[in-house]
This record gives C-alpha cells, structure tokens and sequence, in this order.
C-alpha cells in the first residue's frame, strides 16, 4: 500500500479514509453484515442503513466538477483549526488515490478525522457559507446547525 505508513494497519487507513466499510469505529473491527452495506444518497451521503450508519456528507455538484464549486463558493485556507468562521462551514477537499471527495467538516469529531497528521493524503481546506453547503446537501443542514 503506498502512501500508508507501515506502521498503520490496512483497518487504520479504511477507517481513516472514511469510506462505507462497516467498520466499527470503536474496535476497528473489519465485519461486516449484510445490513450494514452502504447506501449513497444523491448528495453524498455514505453510511449505512440509519441515522447511526452516517459516515459523512460530502459535496457532489450535479454539473461540474467539486473542485470548481469550491473554488467559485469557498476561501481556501491553511492551518485549519475548529470552530468555522460565524456563518460559514468547513469543506476538506481530500486527494484519494484514484477520486477527490469534498467532505463537509459537521461536527469537531469529523474535523478532527480529517485533520489527522498521520493520515497521508492531500487536503485542502475551504470555508464555504453554510447556506451554500446546505443548498447542495441538504440532508447535512441540521448536524451544521447543532455544531
């Protein structure tokens, strides 16, 4: 696995990497059920069955790229710190080997998963107003308005 510390095990970068495995978050246990599959949304919502099984919420514009969105709603910035300016909200732009996921930051937790040091993939980091997040990805309106 390039990129990956050795140091790190394979469950370590899954769960790092956010994606819809099944992975328990507390145990890092790799089973899965049937169940448990993932689900995807229109605007980005990976998880599992349930309000519980949310993974994240990540900005997919219906026409055009992510990237170009961010850049026409948001101001890159560096040193990314907790809580988010009054009235904006966090978007990480993540480098994935083979995709780029532009993750909303809803919560400190998610920040922080994000923020990791020892997670090795690129990021760039966008303060966007939340009613521009919100109108692309609704489903994430009242997790950003509890934060």
């Amino acid at each position: 696995m390039s990129g990956i510390p050795a140091s790190r095990s394979v469950l370590g970068a899954v769960r790092t990497a956010r994606i819809p495995t099944g992975i328990n978050r507390e145990s890092g246990s790799g089973k899965r059920l049937l169940n448990e599959l993932p689900t995807v949304c229109d605007c980005g919502v990976w998880g599992a069955t349930g309000d519980e099984g949310v993974v994240g919420f990540y900005i997919n514009p219906p026409n055009g790229a992510k990237e170009d969105w961010l850049h026409e709603r948001g101001e890159p910035f560096f040193n990314p710190k907790w809580p988010p300016s009054p009235g904006k909200s966090i978007v990480c732009l993540v480098f994935n080997p083979s995709f780029s996921a532009a993750a909303v930051a809803f919560s400190e937790e998610e920040f922080d998963v994000f923020n990791d040091v020892q997670d090795p993939r690129v990021k760039l980091w966008y303060q966007v107003p939340t009613d521009a997040v919100v109108a692309i990805c609704p489903e994430v309106a009242e997790r950003l308005s509890a934060s």
